[in-house]
């Protein structure tokens, strides 16, 4: 029996299922009902395969998630959910335009196919539009005619092509936009990004035949107008030039990730400005200079990665000043001397570094006493970690053997 909604199924001559030509049971159902949507935009959704149909999630239900709908009280249907259902049609873009309601879209982790925009979508009343990790493709060139109150949009993973329209302007209630790991190239705008902007992803690599794609150019000075930026991530491209010093007018900032590109110069006084920042990650540059003391007033960092650049002197002491870190990772540059004591708590997991001129990739991974200490020097030079618990006895009639590794006792 077909679940409620769904035209009757039957078994065709290959052992499959075909759809009958019978008349949907629900299709008179009022436009944008959870009912409506079961017979009339999920079969276009799913696509020619026949073999699945509705299950029990396909209804109204709460926030919660357990169900694919969440509805309002007349059961029009306000939320979509369809994140990894299997879905293999296109998008209806019309008869999503039809649902008055529809304000919220997930078809993300499906074999969706064709555009992700059409002109049919023209008033829709959509404002979070997902559908990462989909083989949708077209180009952002539409967005802000077709949904112009759009808040969120995270089309990651998708075949887009193109570059970062001038329209996007017009989308003055755009909170977040994704759109990394697409075919999307070119420069990136700020001068034209929406203001009202609180993150935003436009992260890159490589395609499976090696091309390169991603975003090029600078990091202009108009990145300095996103003040309500929390989160950049921009890493995984082919940026040049310098980090711009209105890098400090985003005070929001909690995460910043430029990594894997070709920045150069020094790290700007600025950015050590943003008291907020748990995330910092200029890793895979060509940064220069020493590394700024001012590090040391960023104490909400949890993470730091600055590897591979072209860092010279010594490492600040102020490293020592964050005590949130959890992960600190500073190998493949050109420190000289002794790296500085670091801050002994659990949090700290992953620390990594080049010690003294041996431009050796250093691992510590827990506190040494004084005695294994002079014992190895090299082991034991940075503090990552609480002195492990005290070693248990020996068996009776053996001795405790020595990890040849950290030198401590282990029973």
């Amino acid at each position: 029996r077909a679940p409620a909604g769904r035209p009757a199924a039957r078994v065709g001559a290959g052992g499959g299922l075909e759809e009958s030509m019978a008349t949907p049971a629900n299709a008179s159902a009022p436009v944008g009902t959870a009912a409506w949507f079961n017979a009339i935009v999920w079969p276009q959704l799913f696509g020619d395969d026949g073999a699945s149909v509705p299950d029990d999630t396909w209804r109204c239900g709460t926030s919660d998630g357990a169900t694919a709908f969440e509805c309002d009280d007349d059961d029009n249907v306000r939320r979509i959910r369809a994140s990894a259902k299997g879905l293999a049609g296109t998008l209806p873009h019309a008869l999503l335009a039809q649902m008055p309601e529809l304000v919220d879209v997930d078809v993300s982790d499906n074999a969706l196919t064709g555009p992700l925009l059409h002109p049919s979508l023209a008033g829709a009343a959509i404002k979070r539009l997902r559908a990462i990790n989909t083989t949708l493709s077209g180009s952002l060139d539409e967005l802000a005619t077709l949904l112009p109150h759009v808040e969120r949009v995270a089309v990651s993973g998708t075949k887009l092509t193109g570059t970062l329209p001038a329209s996007l302007a017009r989308l003055t209630q755009l909170q977040l936009l994704s759109v990394s790991a697409t075919r999307l190239s070119g420069r990136i705008p700020f001068e034209w990004l929406p203001t009202s902007l609180n993150v935003l992803y436009l992260f890159n690599g490589k395609f499976h035949d090696g091309g390169i794609r991603g975003f090029t150019g600078s990091i202009g000075t108009e990145l300095g107008r996103l003040t309500a930026l929390t989160n950049l991530h921009l890493f995984k491209n082919t940026l040049t030039g310098t980090l711009p010093t209105e890098i400090g007018l985003l005070h929001g900032l909690d995460v910043l990730s430029i990594s894997t590109n070709v920045l150069e110069g020094t790290l700007p006084s600025e950015l050590f400005t943003l008291s907020l920042l748990t995330g910092l990650h200029v890793h895979e540059n060509r940064f220069s200079g020493t590394f700024p003391t001012a590090i040391g007033r960023l104490t909400n960092l949890v993470q730091l990665n600055f590897e591979t650049n072209r860092f010279t002197g010594t490492l600040p002491t102020q490293l020592a000043l964050l005590t949130q870190l959890q992960s600190l990772v500073g190998k493949n540059n050109n420190f000289t001397g002794r790296t500085p004591l670091l801050p002994s708590h659990e949090g700290l997991q992953k620390c990594q570094f080049v010690r003294d001129f041996s431009r050796v990739e250093y691992h510590a991974d827990y506190t040494c006493t004084d005695a294994e200490r002079a014992h190895n020097e090299l082991r034991c030079e940075i503090h990552c970690r609480p002195v492990p618990p005290p070693a248990a006895p020996a068996p009776s009639g053996g001795a405790a053997r020595v990890s040849a590794a950290s030198g401590v006792g282990v029973p």
